[in-house]
């Protein structure tokens, strides 16, 4: 049986993002891979369970610093063919706006720093 998913309430940006730290440790291999106002999907050799909170670490190209955002995991996927990594999806604990209002103003510059087609699962 086939599961339909559910449209989506915000516009999700694909990305590949160096994380540098999961959880407060450094995060070495770890990445943001897509993000919107209301979550982001990342992928690690870390693997964390549901419904665990976590926060990470990442700058944004368009920033001079790094910006720690948490959430709280919703599902985490082995990813086939790269034994020992795991993709998670998360939910922030306060929606991120600011990336919303960024892409209205056409100043998201997310078209230079996505990673191909292919490498987003």
């Amino acid at each position: 049986m086939l599961h339909r998913r559910d449209q989506r309430r915000v516009q999700r940006f694909p990305v590949r993002l160096p994380l540098f730290e999961l959880n407060g440790q450094p995060a070495p291999d770890s990445y943001m891979v897509d993000i919107s106002s209301l979550g982001a999907q990342l992928e690690s050799p870390m693997s964390f369970g549901v419904n665990v909170p976590v926060d990470f670490v990442v700058r944004f190209p368009w920033m001079e610093n790094e910006l720690r955002l948490g959430g709280k995991i919703r599902w985490v996927k082995p990813l086939i063919g790269k034994p020992g990594r795991f993709r998670m999806g998360l939910s922030f604990f306060n929606p991120y706006w600011e990336l919303d209002t960024l892409a209205r103003e056409g100043k998201l510059p997310f078209d230079t720093i996505a990673a191909p087609p292919n490498n987003i699962q």
